[in-house]
């Protein structure tokens, strides 16, 4: 039993440990699409193209945080992997290298 309790809690840190990746992600990528939209000009087309994939991840995000208590844990990291997936695309539309940021 104790076994148990311990591979609950590495699974809790492990999805918590992702979670808080793809927030900084999230984070980093809101800035870059934004920032991109106010400079006008060509980086404001660029930042358009990203747009309604980070709107796509922050809508998932806002699901996954809200609703967390007492979730199967594959759902709640195969949400969290759909938040990164948004935000690789809004990254691949902006022509960014995703795993640099």
């Amino acid at each position: 039993m104790p076994d148990e309790a311990i591979d609950v809690a590495a699974l809790q840190q492990a999805v918590q440990s992702k979670l808080d990746a793809v927030t900084r992600k999230l984070g980093l990528v809101g800035e870059i699409v934004t920032g991109s939209i106010r400079a006008g000009g060509n980086r404001a087309t660029r930042g358009q193209l990203g747009l309604p994939h980070l709107e796509d991840a922050m809508a998932v995000l806002s699901v996954v945080s809200r609703n967390n208590k007492g979730r199967n844990p594959d759902e709640y990291i195969q949400e969290i992997n759909m938040v990164d997936r948004c935000l690789r695309r809004a990254a691949d539309a902006m022509t960014l290298d995703y795993d640099q940021l």
